[in-house]
């Protein structure tokens, strides 16, 4: 049962600002995160507008190698066409690169859930130096779902020649990685002036997420920088099809998209977040609901925000309520099965509810709520932890929410 009625849900969506804060589900949930910079709305949250995609024919380059590289294309493409994921694996360098190897493996995961009726690879500038290969490379894509989206990406891609002799897709070509203490930083190539700039920020960041979690991960955090939102998506899912900043999953690069300036403290905060809980629950997704990943992500990305700022989210949560209700917390609780039109909700009902856990059961109740889910469920973690039933946790959630001005 809803609270209210959600037949104005789409029309606040469209028309009251939400909050915007940083990638990566069953149980928690990939991250589907705008820069914190844009305009706290739904539509700068997931914005609709799409590339143009001008489809050409995959190129044969001269000479043996550009022929296998180019065969090795038209059977990629061939591969996800037919939906013969079993090639497709086999045509893909997933040993060398582990992070790289996890990443593409659920990208071809997720072909069986998205049908591809067009899939068409061109390279340029294709350049061999013994058996590696380096090649700018364009991805143009159509999906069939309830409507046909067909979306387009450009981004430097690195192919292998393996013990076989056989040419294969190798991912994306990095510029040289910036290695410090707890980050591995990887920049597509031009965007090297950007990835050096973190490694300025990142110890505040760690230190912030760390101490809201009162946990440090054991492993090392990868971050890959995108030039252009697409290029991001484009490596993650076709099934996805709106612009997003960032992307993680358990074992998985904090994936961001940047342009001229490098990501913020907030955007690095709310990614690394995901990360470090992922950590917490053995590089898995845990039992936490994806509003709850998305609302301690945004907690500790808040650290960031002004005063203002925080107590404006909270106030259009309340304002949300008041004007349409709020839609149920089972309806954002796993990332594949809410609708699009509900995914601002995870990050706002999840912040605020984060927020009133933190004031009423303090910094100690939160760590405690938090981790009780890293293996076990809302339920039995919000009485062990808050000493109440989550019914009751959630009713006085919206007696605070009453209580705030306005």
């Amino acid at each position: 049962m809803k609270r209210r009625s959600l037949a104005l849900l789409a029309l606040c969506l469209i028309t009251l600002p939400l909050l915007a804060a940083c990638g990566v589900e069953v149980g928690s949930a990939p991250t589907l995160t705008p820069d914190p910079g844009l305009p706290a709305t739904a539509a700068a949250l997931f914005p609709t507008r799409v590339p143009t995609v001008a489809p050409t024919a995959t190129p044969v380059a001269r000479g043996d190698d550009g022929e296998q590289i180019a065969r090795l294309l038209g059977s990629l493409e061939n591969a996800v066409i037919t939906g013969d994921l079993a090639t497709y694996r086999s045509l893909v360098d997933l040993e060398t690169d582990p992070i790289f190897g996890l990443e593409h493996g659920r990208w071809i995961d997720d072909l069986a859930r998205v049908r591809a009726h067009r899939f068409d690879l061109t390279v340029r500038n294709l350049t061999v130096s013994g058996d590696e290969a380096t090649a700018d490379l364009n991805l143009a894509w159509s999906t069939l779902g309830a409507t046909t989206v067909s979306l387009g990406a450009d981004f430097p891609a690195r192919f292998r020649r393996g013990a076989d002799g056989q040419w294969r897709y190798a991912g994306e070509a990095w510029a040289a990685p910036i290695e410090t203490d707890h980050f591995r930083i990887r920049a597509m190539p031009g965007l090297e002036a950007l990835a050096a700039a973190l490694p300025d920020v990142l110890p505040g960041v760690y230190a912030r997420v760390t101490e809201v979690l009162d946990y440090e991960p054991g492993a090392v955090s990868e971050i890959k920088l995108y030039d252009n939102p697409w290029a991001l998506i484009a490596t993650v899912r076709l099934s996805l099809t709106r612009e997003i900043a960032g992307w993680n999953e358990p074992g998985e690069a904090l994936k961001l998209a940047v342009e001229s300036e490098p990501p913020g403290e907030a955007l690095l905060a709310h990614e690394f977040t995901h990360f470090v809980m992922f950590d917490m629950a053995g590089t898995t997704r845990g039992a936490w609901p994806w509003w709850l990943s998305e609302g301690m992500a945004e907690y500790a990305a808040s650290g960031y925000w002004t005063l203002t700022d925080r107590n404006r989210r909270i106030a259009q949560v309340k304002d949300l309520r008041d004007r349409a209700g709020l839609p149920d917390w089972d309806d954002l609780a796993v990332f594949e099965t809410t609708p699009e039109s509900l995914w601002p909700y995870a990050y706002s009902m999840g912040y605020a509810m984060v927020a009133y856990v933190t004031e009423a059961h303090g910094d100690a109740g939160r760590i405690a709520w938090v981790r009780g889910m890293a293996a076990g469920d809302l339920e039995t973690a919000t009485q062990a932890a808050l000493g109440l039933s989550f019914a009751d946790l959630d009713a006085a959630f919206l007696a605070w929410l009453d209580g705030r001005a306005g």
